[in-house]
């Protein structure tokens, strides 16, 4: 009761986000007066792993009889269709307040969908399309965001941004492009990943006491502070490194208690059968992997499944997929022996260019989730593809299922004038290649506001361009959209206020692709290819060959892929399709 006077008039913000104890707090305080006023949207609410309960705001009625609802429908933000796009999307949710926005802006764009046959190929469209948007509009990189569903999609994005996206039209390399990630770290500074970098880097340099003292104790082995300390003033003392201290425990005087010295011992064993690998000659994928087993640096995150230790599990395995890249490039283009020394030496020239121009205007990437509340002219929506967006840890709920499809409703409604989306049909997950299907909450988007297209199809292909569109040449967008094809159907139903079509909607599909892939990759002989054929590369995408140069003890050929990008192929070492 006490409270109850203090507070006689109680706000709260973004009360779709409170949650079990919050709300009941607040039930408690305005009992006696009820002069409560609550300001929410229900169809932002996206926190439930924080514990966000979204039947706060849907029951609210419940707990307070004479409420009174004020609904603010008008978006002030977004164009026409970008606003109509979103309420087609989250009026297919069953647990929701009845609502429809509207915008006053202009009509805008249709929604760009483009379909990518790699997370690879789909970061390259994302430098190029950025470059193109931003040469033709004139706006900074300020204006631009790119948003995902978890951290360890960024990897691959900051490698294409970093390199600028594909060749310009008069075949010179752009710049790259500058990025910054917003609430959280760039790839290469994420605490797991320099973890396992600094154990690759004692794997080719023990004496490198930096990356030593990092993870001596990580995970935990009983080494602690006061013993790191001992090893690295006898280190000092002597002249060495603490490596060799580690190795000579007795020779260099180490003062520490046999217990002690069994676990330093175990540590120096378990690094030397890794130097080991290393030294054999044994591939940079394969140490990598090792390490990370042998190390139990992904095991340890593995017994604890809060959000914030899968997204690191993700990382580590994304790690593993830039190795696999750069050995995979780096043997196709005739490097046979790719070390894990080689993938350090690239890895920190990445690293170094995210200390660059720290004030500059830069593309900003973050996850949906850190999006909410923010606003840009450009925002591009990657990823959008089944157990992806939406997650495959929400598949079995309908209740996490439409929380997914309001996370999605968030990322579209963050965009001002342009938003594109997105989505690729294969990506590289542990240690193999799997195949994806395009989201079930495309079909929800009432096609009208979408435009499909593929980096799939050849550049004859009659389509219809966008006003932002001139400058990707690869694109072609379909003139007659088709319905797309899923693999889960939806049964859930829009709700009783979704508005009639004046006319028939014509449902949508990504767009075919030139020639029918089998997916059945290969090595192939000079003799089976010609100039101007098109290949289906396991990584790159489709691309055409531009020369065959069969002189010397090994063929190779040029591809020039559909992101724009030509690479050299060492025939012996490259798998691909002949389409």
């Amino acid at each position: 009761e006490q409270y109850q006077e203090f507070f006689r008039y109680i706000l709260v913000d973004e009360y779709q986000d409170t949650n079990s104890s919050q709300h009941l707090i607040v039930h408690q305080l305005s009992k006696k007066y009820n002069r409560l006023c609550v300001v929410g949207d229900d169809a932002q609410s996206i926190y439930s792993f924080r514990g966000a309960n979204i039947d706060n705001i849907l029951r609210l009625q419940k707990f307070y009889p004479d409420i009174k609802t004020f609904k603010l429908e008008r978006n002030y933000r977004s164009t026409q269709t970008i606003t109509k796009a979103a309420n087609s999307l989250i009026e297919k949710n069953n647990r929701q307040i009845a609502k429809h926005l509207f915008s006053k802006n202009q009509r805008g764009e249709r929604i760009p969908v483009i379909q990518c046959y790699s997370d690879y190929e789909e970061a390259y469209v994302v430098a190029n399309q950025i470059a193109a948007l931003k040469a033709r509009q004139g706006d900074s990189y300020e204006d631009y965001a790119v948003l995902y569903r978890t951290n360890a999609q960024s990897r691959v994005l900051e490698e294409a941004l970093s390199n600028g996206g594909r060749r310009d039209k008069h075949g010179n390399m752009r710049s790259a492009i500058p990025y910054r990630i917003y609430g959280g770290l760039s790839f290469y500074q994420r605490k797991e990943v320099k973890d396992a970098i600094c154990y690759f880097r004692l794997i080719i340099n023990p004496d490198d006491d930096e990356a030593l003292r990092r993870v001596i104790n990580y995970p935990s082995r009983g080494i602690g502070d006061t013993t790191v300390g001992k090893i690295s003033h006898c280190a000092n003392e002597n002249g060495v490194s603490m490596w060799q201290v580690m190795n000579n425990a007795d020779h260099y005087g180490l003062a520490v208690n046999r217990g002690t010295l069994s676990k330093v011992e175990g540590f120096t064993t378990l690094m030397k059968g890794l130097i080991e690998m290393n030294q054999n000659g044994d591939d940079a994928l394969t140490v990598a992997k090792e390490a990370i087993k042998r190390t139990h640096i992904k095991s340890v995150l593995m017994g604890d499944s809060t959000p914030e230790n899968i997204s690191r599990i993700e990382n580590l395995d994304e790690l593993l997929n830039a190795v696999n890249d750069f050995q995979q490039g780096k043997e196709e283009s005739g490097n046979e022996h790719c070390l894990i020394g080689d993938f350090l030496a690239e890895a920190s020239l990445l690293t170094d260019q995210d200390m660059t121009d720290p004030e500059g205007e830069k593309v900003t990437l973050m996850t949906v989730h850190a999006a909410k509340g923010l606003e840009f002219r450009n925002v591009i929506i990657v990823g959008v593809e089944e157990d992806l967006f939406p997650s495959a840890m929400s598949a079995g709920s309908l209740y996490q299922i439409e929380e997914e499809r309001r996370l999605l409703y968030v990322a579209i409604t963050r965009a001002e004038v342009n938003c594109i989306i997105t989505y690729a049909t294969s990506r590289y997950h542990n240690g193999q290649t799997k195949s994806c299907v395009i989201s079930r909450f495309l079909r929800d988007i009432d096609s009208d506001y979408l435009l499909m297209g593929s980096t799939n199809s050849t550049p004859t292909t009659s389509r219809k361009r966008a006003r932002w569109d001139d400058d990707w040449e690869d694109e072609p967008v379909q003139e007659k959209p088709r319905r797309v094809t899923e693999t889960r159907p939806m049964s859930t139903k829009p709700t009783p206020e979704r508005p009639t079509p004046a006319t028939p909607k014509r449902p949508i599909s990504p767009s075919p692709p030139a020639s029918t892939a089998s997916g059945n990759f290969a090595i192939h002989t000079a003799d089976e290819l010609s100039v101007g054929c098109v290949i289906l590369h396991q990584r790159f995408g489709r691309g055409t060959v531009d020369n065959i140069d069969t002189s010397g003890s090994d063929a190779k050929i040029d591809v020039t892929f559909n992101d724009g990008n030509t690479r050299k192929l060492l025939l012996k070492f490259a798998k691909f399709e002949i389409l």
